[in-house]
């Protein structure tokens, strides 16, 4: 069975009316985007890279042309569907992080939480979860004027993931950092997406970050001009265990552990570090290390804890 594209551009174009000129931002755009891929859309400024984005996040509309997502019309949406798309499906990360100043780094990120319904003891369950994930639990009670670039994008990015979206959109994320900040920010961004799965779409015109991408997709003058790059697990390969996926762990020791018992991230994930160490090929400092990690990825593919 052939694979679903998690969004599919048909045809899309946008254009603006200025007096008597027409500027076409996009023109005939045709593009798959698939599950779990990290995509850059890259080109200079002006060349429509944030309008498609946009279109893609239903926050425009389109001239001509459609946006399927998961399949879904986003021009049949009405407007309370768009509105729950926007809230549920996707996250947005911004180059000016958009953090609320008079909020701590844990309101800010369990603030799209409050929109659901869910309850102020969950919210904060899972904010935290998000927080520790990312690697900034220490800093949850701080405001924004108290927080450096840096870590202000790492709280914008770990909002963006608190709804477990399907996809998350970062419109040059790392416009405001130096270039230390902005390379953990990329990283960050590309182990979230190989831990959770979830498709990252991020937008650039700096060519020193084209190589965290799976694909790139070339911009200029509102029109793809070339697509680079293979789309993720296109190419047939043996099917690996996902334990395999651990830093760490190759085949054999992945199949000694699953000999042992543990067949799987959550048995991994809630075995004891001196059983996991008892394992042939795993020695004590790679089970505290593969422990940890599944933790990680089970509460990244989980949705951060409690829903």
């Amino acid at each position: 069975m052939a694979r679903k594209p998690v969004i599919k551009a048909v045809n899309l174009s946008k254009y603006y009316q200025m007096v008597t000129t027409i500027v076409k931002a996009l023109d005939k755009v045709n593009l798959e985007i698939y599950s779990g891929e990290f995509i850059i859309i890259f080109g200079q400024s002006g060349c429509g890279k944030s309008t498609l984005m946009s279109l893609f996040a239903g926050l425009d509309k389109p001239t001509s042309g459609e946006v399927f997502v998961r399949g879904e019309n986003l021009a049949e949406l009405n407007t309370l569907q768009l509105s729950k798309y926007r809230r549920t499906k996707i996250g947005m990360v911004f180059q000016q992080y958009n953090l609320v100043p008079n909020m701590t780094s844990l309101e800010n990120v369990y603030l799209p939480l409050a929109f659901e319904g869910i309850s102020r003891r969950r919210r904060i369950k899972r904010a935290r979860n998000v927080l520790e994930l990312i690697g900034i639990a220490d800093i949850e009670r701080h405001t924004s004027s108290e927080l450096s670039g840096g870590q202000q994008q790492r709280v914008s990015i770990a909002r963006a993931w608190v709804t477990s979206p399907w996809i998350v959109f970062a419109d040059e994320p790392t416009g405001n950092l130096d270039s230390k900040s902005a390379d953990e920010v990329l990283r960050l961004l590309k182990q979230l997406n190989q831990k959770s799965k979830r498709t990252v779409i991020l937008i650039s015109h700096n060519p020193e970050y084209l190589p965290y991408a799976d694909r790139v997709v070339y911009l200029k003058d509102g029109k793809v001009i070339r697509i680079s790059g293979k789309i993720k697990g296109a190419t047939k390969r043996r099917k690996r265990s996902e334990l395999e996926s651990l830093q760490g762990v190759g085949k054999t020791a992945a199949q000694n552990l699953q000999k042992a018992g543990f067949e799987n991230m959550l048995d991994i994930a809630s075995a004891k570090e001196e059983d996991l160490a008892q394992v042939n090929g795993v020695s004590k400092k790679l089970a505290k290390l593969i422990r940890k990690e599944a933790q990680e990825i089970i509460v990244a593919r989980e949705g951060f804890g409690e829903k």
